[in-house]
């Protein structure tokens, strides 16, 4: 079971950490998204990205060092993690976007369920 809770929780980090490091570094993926569909201002982008990389920092210093990082502290970044690709899925469907863009957030929302459950 410990296996299980470092792959999901590394997945996470590390999916959660490229979507924050984009959005930090405004690459031309996170201009498209956050700023081209999500019609955000560049610093919003930004503090946008910083949340989303402070989310997986917790994940992964939960995972390193479960004892100093709370399971408050990380149920918090899960939520904060699973709302937002709650509201992307929303508005894709709205948007009519094709089927294949709304499995990442889908299997991204799973991994936040499956790591709720393994670490709770």
């Amino acid at each position: 079971m410990m296996i299980l809770t470092w792959v999901v929780g590394l997945s996470i980090s590390a999916w959660t950490g490229a979507m924050g490091l984009g959005a930090l570094l405004r690459t031309k993926a996170a201009k498209a998204w956050f700023g081209d569909m999500l019609q955000q201002s560049p610093r919003l982008m930004t503090i946008n990205g910083a949340g989303i990389v402070i989310t997986s920092a917790l994940i992964l210093l939960n995972l390193i060092f479960p004892t100093h990082v709370t399971l408050i502290f990380v149920k918090l970044a899960l939520v904060g993690i699973a709302i937002p690709q709650l509201s992307t899925l929303f508005m894709q469907v709205r948007g009519h976007a094709p089927r294949a863009a709304m499995v990442g957030p889908i299997v991204l929302i799973l991994l936040v369920i499956a790591y709720w459950f393994l670490r709770t």
